[in-house]
């Protein structure tokens, strides 16, 4: 089972690199990877699946305070 995930992710890797896509052929596919959802994850495990809401509370507090983002341009003191 981990050979066939070590597959699995290379295989992933491996599309995105060349494609710009990590979906595709026998692969779950993962729709984030493409579109504007922002909620959807891909769960890499013996069984590989996708799935909404990971830490959605978390992700609602750094949404709605954008000003603390150092990326998005806040100042350390």
């Amino acid at each position: 089972s981990e050979i066939r995930l070590a597959d699995s992710v290379t295989g992933y890797w491996a599309r995105f690199a060349n494609y710009g896509d990590p979906n595709g052929f026998n692969a779950v596919y993962w729709p984030a990877a493409l579109s504007w959802y922002d909620d959807v994850f891909l769960q890499l495990d013996d069984l590989i699946s996708t799935s909404r809401g990971v830490r959605t509370a978390n992700c609602d507090f750094w949404d709605a305070h954008p000003e603390l983002s150092i990326s998005r341009g806040a100042k350390l003191d």
